[in-house]
């Protein structure tokens, strides 16, 4: 029973984290006030004719089943919370709006990946040792993705220690800190991974359709990004604090929780651990892409090694 619902919680917190990524993308700026998002209180609803008397309003349905509660701190962060019938588990996530989209300096793509990785290096506080005992000691688990948009960071545990999890994400998401040696060793690690993913011939091939697809736009380049600047990747250093300082910043990011929660009780630790993240200046401009006129093709062909049976 548990397993059941820690997948559903998971599954639930990873809907939340798309929805809010594309409301915010699509919405005017808001009050800084807490809102429900599901409240739909100013929602004009629309008419159905009946035969032989007025138009009727249309109950309004519910996109999602369960309370989205939202708060807009003053520095930016946004931080949900989805109540949700999971006792004893919560589903903590933080959403940073980049990915490898906003990778717009040519020669410095796959950045946003690499953090994915850098960011479990640990801090002055809680270096990576230190930081995986106290999340073990949590029974939480925890791990990242990153996709074309944006970098996703999740753990999920006992409800009780939902302020450790505050406590350890807000410290790294704050105070990262690594050495060059750190760097060049993770920087590594994505070269390999690199390498791994691309034996697949379905991630070459998508790799050479999206190069092929776009001119312009960042979606240009996979998550990876291009080769050749991962092999240069080591020599980055300073650009890879420059790339942080840039985006994981307050205004970039999403607090969701989701499970055996309160929102108050969120809401205070949000304000107790995120309060004092100071906002940052950089603003992302990515390359519109112009519009295609031609067919493009592209054909991907691997010389197969065969062995003899000798």
């Amino acid at each position: 029973m548990r397993k059941i619902y820690v997948s559903s919680i998971v599954l639930l917190a990873l809907f939340t984290a798309t929805a809010v990524l594309f409301a915010q993308d699509a919405a005017k700026p808001r009050p800084k006030e807490e809102v429900n998002a599901n409240s739909g209180t100013n929602m004009q609803l629309p008419k159905r004719v009946t035969p032989g008397g007025p138009p009727k309003a249309e109950a309004p349905k519910k996109v999602f089943p369960y309370p989205i509660y939202q708060k807009h701190m003053e520095n930016g962060l946004n931080v949900v919370t989805v109540p949700y019938q999971s006792p004893g588990i919560a589903a903590f996530y933080i959403v940073v709006r980049t990915g490898s989209r906003n990778e717009v300096e040519p020669g410095k793509t796959g950045f946003a990946h690499f953090f994915e990785h850098m960011m479990f290096r640990g801090t002055d506080l809680y270096p990576k040792d230190k930081y995986s005992g106290v999340l073990k000691s949590t029974g939480a688990s925890a791990n990242a993705n990153t996709s074309l948009d944006r970098t996703l960071y999740h753990m999920t545990g006992d409800s009780k220690k939902l302020e450790t999890m505050f406590m350890l994400e807000a410290d790294r998401f704050k105070n990262l800190n690594y050495s060059i040696q750190d760097f060049k060793t993770e920087a590594g690690a994505v070269k390999g991974e690199y390498t791994k993913n691309s034996a697949n011939p379905y991630t070459k091939l998508n790799e050479l359709v999206q190069n092929t697809a776009f001119d312009s736009h960042t979606y240009k380049h996979t998550t990876m990004g291009f080769f050749e600047d991962i092999v240069d990747m080591p020599n980055q250093y300073e650009y890879s604090r420059e790339f942080f300082n840039r985006y994981y910043r307050p205004e970039y990011c999403t607090i969701i929780v989701v499970g055996d929660v309160r929102q108050e009780q969120v809401n205070e630790l949000a304000a107790k651990y995120f309060g004092d993240w100071k906002r940052g200046t950089y603003q992302s401009v990515v390359a519109p892409e112009p519009e295609q006129k031609e067919a493009r093709a592209v054909n991907l062909q691997k010389q197969a090694s065969l062995r003899s049976s000798d």
